[in-house]
């Protein structure tokens, strides 16, 4: 047991080490790979939890993606971890709780590969086997995109371990345990039902053929299988998948075979000559795999060793995906109807059985060599190269929400709605803020979901323009399909998240909000990339009098209409270049009047500006002030006579149709 301990902990420090940009921030980052999946994994357990405590369906929901009510059977829900999430999460916080899960994974990993291998070989190999199957470079990058569901490895090993129990000293209860722990195994993924059959099910069948208690382990096996069938069947996954069309193309999409070869490890992978840092097996990885070939060939000695090296062809197969319609994946992809879409995660079962074979081969016997090898292997997986980190944001806000009663929807821009197989828009990581304010969400993340429910977004004018915001002539339907679903979700809030967005994006969809009637004056978070506006049917906050707008200052959004573009250098000051007409949102009393005193800058030449019923000219050389006076008005639209295009005049490259530029507007309440 001390072994075991001084074990764990080496690779538990091989694991913070790997992961140190991680764990070094604990809780204020998360993995950030370019797949990341931390939001909703995340909002998992929250549901879990939150479902469970309302007395309602933990499987299904609306309350992400809405409005469409999703099957979450077919989700990578991963309850497995859910336990965790109840007793750990409640002390160290959503993200330090996901980031331990993660760290966990690794020497779990390792611990449970050393064991097995020991049956094999000395525990110097066995060191060097569980460190190259929990760090090599697949599950580091699939650690790096959260999925959790993929890096918890030890089932394969786990289950190995005591099948080797059963066929050594078979007792009933071994066998109870293997059935709770294959329904484990489902509880983490379904993808561990293909992945078993070349680990536990080859070891199996030889281990059956070789004892002489053949119809004894057959029984003991039979029984952990019912006892799987039988929580599968009254518990999950199969009551919750039984409503699904899984077999129906236009409900649920097969994956191209395109797709397929972009989700499958390369051939060159297999000798060391890969480039792709996520599916590769490094260059000494191949060394010791391909030389233990060599050294088993040379040892002229068949034996148990070969059934790991024959389990591990059919798995280097599937893992290399189908180039064409004759290679063994495009069978299997068949066969699923097209719903495994990721080949290249049978390096797992693959390279399992590939260190069970190497192990078997090699000997060594000094633990300076098995550490040497270790880090070798490690630096050569490129693990001890900074781990992607992605800062997290808190904002008050959502807990002020989260503290309210009220029932309603929330809207994220810009819009984010995606599935596994396909999504649109950039926001879907707006589901990470969902366990704060306990709201149902728009955007989001769902591994899988039926093809129609998705089409509600794709097939909308209004969602297609919030995730891919440009200048068109829709914008009547568009405002009117936005009226509608505020007022039937209904819409409590709308959040402009601005570090998704591109600089246009931000300019029309902030702008657009802005002119949305029903909705308080704007609000801002100090680091003023969120901001959003609080529907009127949830009361207005008190209003702030606003007496200067500076345009071109990181706080004008909460102005800005449309019409403009973006924040600039002109003439030496921060301002912001307007169209033909341009609009700020300003929320003064009807009851009163205002003069208006503006700082501009016209484009090229004098231009006329009007506001209300008052025409000026503004000058073009250099910023002046000008003065009128208006009625209190919700929107100071801005009319000028016309805007010209830098390129047309050829005066610079700039496409843009400017007019005046603007650097701050004072406003002062004339009169009581």
């Amino acid at each position: 047991m001390k072994r075991f301990a001084v074990i764990f902990s080496l690779y538990t420090l091989f694991g913070v080490i790997t992961l140190w940009a991680l764990i070094s921030q604990i809780t204020t980052v998360v993995p950030g790979g370019p797949g990341t999946d931390y939001q909703h994994f995340i909002w998992n357990y929250w549901w879990l939890e939150h479902a469970l405590k309302a007395g309602i369906s933990p499987w299904f929901t609306d309350y992400v993606l809405y409005p469409n009510v999703h099957n979450l059977s077919i989700h990578t829900t991963t309850p497995i971890w859910f336990p965790l999430w109840l007793i750990i999460e409640p002390f160290i916080g959503r993200v330090a709780w996901i980031n331990l899960i993660v760290l966990m994974c690794f020497p779990l990993n390792a611990t449970a590969m050393f064991y097995w291998l020991r049956g094999y070989c000395r525990d110097v190999v066995a060191f060097i086997g569980g460190t190259i199957f929990a760090f090599h470079p697949y599950i580091v990058w699939s650690a790096a995109d959260t999925h959790i569901n993929v890096i918890a490895l030890w089932w394969l090993p786990l289950t190995a371990i005591l099948w080797r129990s059963i066929t050594q000293v078979p007792r009933w209860w071994k066998s109870i345990m293997m059935g709770l722990v294959l329904w484990a195994c489902i509880l983490t993924d379904f993808q561990y039902a293909l992945f078993l059959p070349f680990t536990l099910g080859i070891y199996g069948i030889w281990s059956v053929f070789e004892s002489r208690q053949r119809l004894r382990l057959l029984i003991h096996g039979a029984v952990a299988v019912v006892i799987l069938g039988g929580l599968m069947l009254v518990i999950y996954p199969l009551p919750q998948l039984a409503s699904l069309e899984t077999s129906n193309p236009y409900v649920f999409p097969p994956a191209s075979l395109d797709s397929i070869r972009d989700w499958a490890f390369p051939l060159e992978a297999l000798v060391g000559l890969s480039d792709d840092p996520k599916r590769t097996l490094g260059v000494i990885l191949p060394i010791l795999l391909w030389g233990s070939v060599l050294l088993y060939t040379w040892q002229r000695k068949i034996d148990q060793r070969l059934v790991w090296f024959i389990a591990a062809i059919p798995a280097i197969w599937l893992m290399l995906g189908a180039q064409n319609d004759r290679m063994p994946y495009w069978y299997l992809h068949e066969a699923l109807n097209g719903q495994y879409r990721t080949p290249e995660r049978f390096i797992i079962p693959a390279i399992f059985c590939m260190i069970t074979f190497a192990a078997s081969v090699y000997k060594l016997r000094q633990w300076w060599i098995a550490g040497l090898i270790s880090l070798v292997v490690l630096i050569d997986f490129g693990t001890l190269k900074p781990f992607p980190v992605q800062h997290i944001r808190d904002y008050p806000i959502y807990h002020t929400i989260g503290a309210e009663d009220a029932d309603y929807v929330i809207m994220d821009l810009p819009v984010g709605v995606h599935y596994g197989w396909t999504g649109m828009g950039d926001g879907r990581y707006s589901q990470f803020y969902a366990p704060v304010h306990q709201k149902r969400v728009i955007n989001g993340f769902l591994a899988r979901m039926r093809f129609p429910d998705y089409a509600y977004y794709t097939d909308s004018e209004l969602f297609t323009w919030l995730a891919y915001p440009a200048n068109d002539e829709r914008q009547t339907d568009i405002v009117d399909e936005f009226n509608r679903i505020v007022n039937d979700y209904p819409i409590g809030y709308v959040f402009a998240h601005r570090y998704w967005m591109s600089t246009d994006q931000q300019n029309l969809l902030i702008g657009w909000m802005n002119m949305r009637d029903g909705f308080c004056p704007p609000q801002m978070a100090d680091d003023t990339e969120l901001i959003w506006w609080r529907h009127e049917r949830l009361e207005c906050p008190p209003a702030s009098s606003v007496e200067t707008i500076d345009i071109g200052h990181p706080t004008d959004w909460l102005f800005i209409g449309t019409g403009w573009s973006w924040q600039e250098d002109i003439g030496g000051v921060s301002a912001r270049w307007a169209g033909e007409t341009a609009a700020l949102r300003v929320d003064l009393s009807p009851d009163h009047q205002y003069e208006v005193t503006l700082s501009a800058l016209a484009f090229d030449h004098p231009r006329a500006l009007t506001i209300g019923n008052q025409t000026i000219i503004v000058e073009s050389q250099g910023w002046q002030n000008y003065t009128v006076t208006i009625p209190g008005v919700k929107w100071l639209i801005l009319q000028h006579e016309s805007a010209d295009s830098p390129v047309e005049l050829g005066l610079s490259g700039d496409t843009r149709a400017l007019s005046i530029a603007y650097d701050y507007i004072i406003l002062r309440q004339v009169g009581d």
